[in-house]
């Protein structure tokens, strides 16, 4: 029997979208969540959803000074060649992070799983409500490790 590397790993989306269009999209994806990954009966979370904005930085203790709205500058460009024309109206920037106490072999399934809150259907024609991009963080190595465990120490690992 193999046993399984419980270990923290984080779930990063990033969207454009307005305040309520990010209030839904945080709730689609915390429903999904609790559905994929329940938490446990001794109430230690197994994961945690937070949202950082555009100013923020996009991987806060690192070395690294780019923000969020650099690291997803593509997702305003895709909505306006979506939308020509048409007013941002108040949409901004956001990125959705989820740190998960759990296998890091199922980050790639588990991130597939919570992006089709945003677009069910990948090979759709026409552009998704909400232009999102998605990455996840895995503990490859010292710096890794050390980052998950500075956002994320109180989950278990």
């Amino acid at each position: 029997m193999n046993a399984v590397r419980i270990s923290l790993y984080e779930l990063r989306i990033g969207v454009f979208a307005s305040a309520e269009e990010l209030s839904s999209v945080t709730a689609s994806v915390r429903k999904r969540l609790s559905e994929l990954v329940p938490q446990r009966e001794e109430a230690a979370a197994e994961w945690v959803l937070k949202t950082a904005g555009a100013s923020e930085l996009a991987a806060p203790g690192l070395d690294d000074e780019m923000t969020v709205r650099e690291l997803y500058a593509e997702l305003p460009e895709q909505w306006q060649v979506e939308h020509p024309g048409q007013s941002p109206d108040g949409r901004a920037v956001h990125e959705l992070r989820i740190g998960v106490s759990g296998d890091p072999e199922n980050a790639g399934e588990l991130l597939d799983q919570l992006t089709a809150t945003l677009c069910p259907e990948i090979e759709h024609s026409g552009p998704c409500p909400v232009p999102w991009s998605a990455d996840f963080t895995l503990p490859d190595d010292e710096e890794q490790r050390a980052f998950l465990t500075a956002q994320y120490g109180t989950l278990p690992h």
